[in-house]
């Protein structure tokens, strides 16, 4: 088999799936961004120009996506363009070897060069300390040319003197309305017969990560209907429930009572990072509690046990609201 045909096979297997299939590749075809964030992102696409750029937020918020859509945009040559998976090859010897020499040339077709690095948080120490050297250096950036997009789940996982020479956009949780209405565009395109329970079955259990929403629904759609399980959003509702109550009870008493019965729902059934995630975005008014939740969250990758960061967390919650010291 030669490899032209080897190829297509890839990228016949690749449209097979949802997410790839239904990636939005322009601003204007289902990204789903913010009135200021799209209109700095159609000036890059005008200008053909951007500074180094480093997109930061949870799994699933449209990071690589936005990235893959603005290089589209710009990039007109595959010489052009270098992509690399931090989380794969994170090493020091890539970045001198790999990214030096892509460096070392000038565009062929295109305004500017790009290096993107998808996982950048992934990266080694030694090897941000080596991109710390070449990035904004004649010698090396052959005319200054060549621009670096990085997307990151964990911002605190990039040196400081990484993150002083990008531009920080930071992508949150998806609203859900749009996530609804996106998954009701591919399942009609699919021609898939769904209900409004399934539907918010997967994103609770998912959200706010629209790549796995995107897969779940593909693998709950059988002989042309959407057939989800939704016996695991009671658990979900029951435990959002009694976190909402904790925190609007009068009492700290009252508050530890709530507590109690949020840890009896801490289940294996219960995504905690889902929880986590989705109280992130509930507490964004609230600027304490956000702190704290967001706290937690970024410490995730960390944690032994997911069910006793989730307790400790939400015990946290009370003592902040009721002035009391962990």
């Amino acid at each position: 088999m030669d490899s032209s045909s080897n190829g297509n096979n890839k990228s016949t297997l690749l449209s097979s799936f949802w997410t790839e299939q239904y990636r939005p590749e322009t601003l204007s075809s289902g990204l789903i961004l913010n009135e200021e964030m799209h209109k700095v992102f159609s000036k890059y696409i005008e200008d053909q120009e951007f500074p180094h750029i480093l997109f930061a937020g949870p799994p699933g918020t449209g990071k690589t996506t936005l990235a893959m859509a603005l290089i589209k945009s710009i990039i007109k040559s595959n010489l052009d363009v270098l992509h690399i998976n931090g989380s794969v090859d994170n090493g020091v010897d890539n970045i001198r070897e790999s990214i030096m020499s892509f460096l070392a040339t000038p565009p062929a077709k295109s305004n500017i060069k790009i290096v993107f690095i998808d996982e950048a948080d992934f990266l080694s120490v030694q090897a941000f300390a080596a991109l710390r050297v070449t990035m904004e250096q004649g010698s090396t950036n052959k005319n200054f040319k060549t621009r670096f997009i990085f997307c990151a789940n964990y911002l605190n996982k990039i040196p400081q003197p990484i993150l002083s020479r990008f531009t920080l956009f930071t992508l949150n949780a998806l609203p859900k309305d749009r996530v609804v209405e996106r998954c009701k565009q591919i399942l009609d395109s699919e021609k898939i017969k769904y209900t409004s329970d399934a539907i918010n079955s997967i994103i609770d259990q998912n959200y706010p990560d629209m790549r796995s929403i995107v897969k779940t629904l593909q693998s709950s759609s059988i002989d042309g209907m959407l057939q989800h399980a939704i016996s695991n959003t009671t658990s979900y509702s029951r435990l959002m429930d009694d976190i909402n109550s904790m925190m609007m009870v009068s009492s700290f008493n009252e508050a530890y009572v709530y507590l109690g019965r949020c840890i009896e729902a801490i289940t294996t059934e219960i995504d905690v990072p889902n929880v986590i995630n989705t109280l992130l975005e509930k507490f964004v008014p609230n600027p304490m509690a956000h702190c704290i939740v967001y706290r937690y969250m970024c410490t995730m990758s960390l944690a032994c046990n997911n069910r006793h960061t989730l307790i400790a967390l939400l015990n946290e919650l009370i003592c902040s609201r009721f002035g009391m010291f962990m």
